[in-house]
């Protein structure tokens, strides 16, 4: 498949610069650009998306081409789809077959997840999406709750009548990591047809679980449980 890598990040964000903080070593945003780069080589182009020079600059220096995001795509309530789409509108897509996705202050990633998304996607052109997936009994929907009116915790599957307790007993929680995420495209452009809030993922999406528990910076906290969790998996 004919492969378009675009690199996200915006300059103000929870932890001020994170894009850009040295984790063992390197600037945060250097791991999801090596490991792409590592994974498919010539085989994709790269872009870079952002409101930030910084960012720009150093993805530009490995390869990226620089797309400079607009103020109304870089606020807290910007959508991540309104960037992908601001960020293909510039490129010439039709002859791309998939996006990958990569996020800047996303460093836990490693170039053989990436090849096997592809391989997966590759084999089946019903896939829609392949994305990388955090197994989580401890904060499964099912033993979530939330306030209401009164201020009491109430299920928000009320319906269930039978919910076991035992963790080990409910169906796997399959929370989408944001490591990357590899997205078919349909004549250059993303569809609509999946579930909230990442509908265009489509509606044939793969999981891919990791051996990890943390995927993104958004604390100084996620730093140090990073690099404890880093030495562990890699």
């Amino acid at each position: 498949m004919k492969t378009l890598v675009l690199l996200t990040g915006r300059k103000n964000s929870s932890l001020r610069g994170k894009n850009l903080l040295e984790i063992m070593g390197n600037p945060c945003m250097y791991y999801p650009i090596s490991s792409a780069k590592a994974a498919l080589g010539k085989d994709a182009d790269y872009f870079c998306s952002s409101d930030c020079s910084d960012i720009l600059d150093f993805s530009s220096l490995h390869g990226f081409t620089p797309i400079h995001r607009p103020p109304e795509l870089a606020s807290d309530s910007a959508l991540h789809i309104d960037v992908l789409n601001h960020a293909m509108s510039t490129i010439d897509c039709p002859d791309y077959q998939s996006i990958l996705v990569l996020l800047a202050n996303a460093p836990v990633i490693h170039k053989n997840w990436i090849k096997k998304s592809i391989k997966l996607m590759a084999s089946d052109p019903e896939i829609t999406a392949v994305i990388p997936t955090i197994v989580d009994q401890d904060h499964h929907p099912f033993r979530s709750k939330y306030v209401n009116e009164y201020g009491f915790l109430k299920s928000f599957f009320p319906n269930q009548s039978i919910i076991s307790s035992n963790r080990q007993e409910l169906p796997p929680a399959h929370f989408p990591a944001h490591n990357f995420w590899l997205i078919r495209l349909h004549n250059g452009r993303l569809v609509s047809n999946g579930d909230a809030p990442w509908y265009f993922f489509g509606d044939k999406v793969l999981p891919m679980t990791l051996p990890v528990t943390i995927s993104d910076i958004h604390t100084e906290f996620d730093l140090i449980k990073l690099e404890s969790e880093w030495s562990l998996w890699n």
